[in-house]
């Protein structure tokens, strides 16, 4: 998912590791003379605001902040000085401007927490439920007139007793980030750290079952990722896991957003979902970190830009999870049999003879992950059939070889990768039909395919036809499940 509310999730820049600290004797690289340094202190105590402190590499009468502000620029930030400057808004864009022409050289702000979702944006703020925030370094970036903006220096300070977690640093002191002028996540916040294979904050306010669930799975499931495919990551992955009540009694809302080298998710229960045994909770809440997870391999390790694409990493991103969870035993062969066939039912259902490709279109995009993950899933029954113990992790496992860290790929490579590890061309001829179109005997091609790939597809209305308005197809046999 690219962004969720979102389909989660998103465009992807890579973030970097952290650059090491210059030593002080040295002078500065020309690039650094010309960056934009901003300190950032979370009050203290009292109100929960914020220190912005800006210096800039010259003077100017006005600066541009690089992201839009939806308002709460001129709601929630102040500025401090220089004295009598001011953030208005021009369009969709905020401007800092010095009273009467003078110029100005550094700023200083502070900043009231703020929790409104802006509509396809990134939240600023997102809160822990005990107290502590994520800050979304992205909306402090700032430029001149319209040059393109300089590099941004961020040093970001936490409360006495707490510790930033950022990009892999986890500190109780002062951390500097230089990333991508996208921006990511800063934790600010009491909470623990785990860091293995992957630096994750989970909520702890989450019910306890759930949370050290969590805490338990994501080292395995990135080892686990990180050993089938045989492609490590090449930076330090980070994932940030926030919790809260649901206003609906029965509801599990499930929400968040990618970012570069970054996993952001947002659970909220309701008050029956909650008790411990609920037998629907860690599936569905496992099933998205896997999801999640697996973008920053077929998403961000590897990268596509192709039209009408993501249901190569949406898919792949499906059936990456499902194979893993059910490995890892968190959950039974069975979820993962239903999984496939309400996503067989559903991609038939909702194609509406189309091509795939054609799916971003309102309504439609769901056809990206369900018929996607039945792409993998034929994929994989197909390799096995020429060569046993071939999983969805080689086959991607291949195209991330080939392609390189930061490479590139697009539907031929992806094909030619499947191909390399065994896959028909029957089974490719099938899945570049559901792709490209047309699609008007796509229930009979795709059925016919699982047939002939061993997964036993079961209509349930009885004359062979999908019912129209329920999923209705049953797999009695998956090939590659016990």
């Amino acid at each position: 998912m690219r962004h969720k509310g979102l389909a989660i999730w998103m465009a992807l820049l890579f973030l970097g590791a952290c650059s090491a600290r210059r030593d002080a004797t040295r002078p500065p690289a020309p690039a650094q003379a010309s960056a934009i340094t901003v300190r950032v202190q979370r009050a203290a105590s009292g109100a929960d605001t914020w220190s912005l402190t800006y210096e800039l590499p010259t003077p100017s009468h006005s600066v541009r902040f690089t992201r839009p502000g939806h308002g709460s620029r001129q709601s929630h930030w102040r500025v401090l000085e220089p004295a009598g400057a001011s953030i208005e808004r021009q369009g969709d864009e905020d401007v800092l401007s010095a009273p009467d022409g003078s110029s100005f050289r550094s700023l200083r702000l502070e900043v009231s927490t703020y929790v409104e979702k802006p509509e396809k944006d990134y939240q600023v703020f997102i809160p822990y439920s005990d107290g502590a925030v994520l800050l979304y370094t992205g909306v402090l970036g700032l430029t001149f007139g319209e040059a393109e903006p300089p590099p941004l220096h961020v040093f970001l300070t936490p409360r006495p007793g707490e510790r930033v977690v950022v990009a892999g640093q986890s500190s109780e002191h002062e951390v500097r980030w230089e990333g991508s002028p996208q921006g990511t996540y800063a934790y600010f916040g009491a909470g623990s750290a785990v860091q293995d294979g992957v630096t994750a904050v989970v909520d702890p306010g989450m019910p306890r079952p759930l949370r050290e669930h969590i805490e338990s799975l994501l080292p395995r499931l990135f080892a686990l990722y990180t050993a089938r495919t045989g492609s490590p990551l090449t930076f330090e992955p980070a994932l940030f896991i926030s919790f809260g009540p649901s206003p609906n009694p029965g509801s599990i809302n499930m929400s968040g957003g990618t970012l570069p080298g970054l996993v952001q998710l947002d659970i909220r229960l309701g008050a029956n979902r909650l008790a411990d045994a609920d037998p629907e909770v860690i599936p569905r809440v496992s099933e998205l970190v896997a999801h999640e997870a697996a973008h920053l391999w077929n998403g961000e390790l590897a990268v596509h830009e192709v039209p009408g694409g993501d249901w190569m990493h949406e898919g792949g991103a499906e059936a990456f999870s499902l194979r893993a969870l059910a490995e890892l035993g968190t959950v039974p062969v069975e979820y993962v049999r239903t999984r496939l066939s309400d996503a067989v039912s559903e991609c038939l259902l909702k194609l509406e003879g189309a091509p795939l490709r054609a799916s971003s279109r309102p309504g439609k995009y769901t056809n990206y992950y369900r018929c996607g993950l039945i792409i993998s899933a034929m994929a994989e029954a197909s390799a096995r059939q020429a060569r046993p113990g071939t999983d969805i992790f080689a086959l991607w496992g291949r195209l991330l070889r080939e392609v390189g860290p930061r490479g590139h790929y697009d539907e031929a490579r992806l094909y030619a990768a499947f191909s390399s590890e065994g896959v028909s061309q029957r089974t490719l001829a099938v899945i570049r039909q559901l792709v490209d179109g047309p699609n008007v005997d796509a229930e009979a091609q795709v059925l016919a395919e699982l047939r002939l790939l061993g997964f036993e597809p079961q209509a349930c209305d009885g004359d062979g036809k999908l019912a129209r308005r329920t999923p209705c197809v049953r797999l009695g046999r998956v090939p590659f499940l016990p």
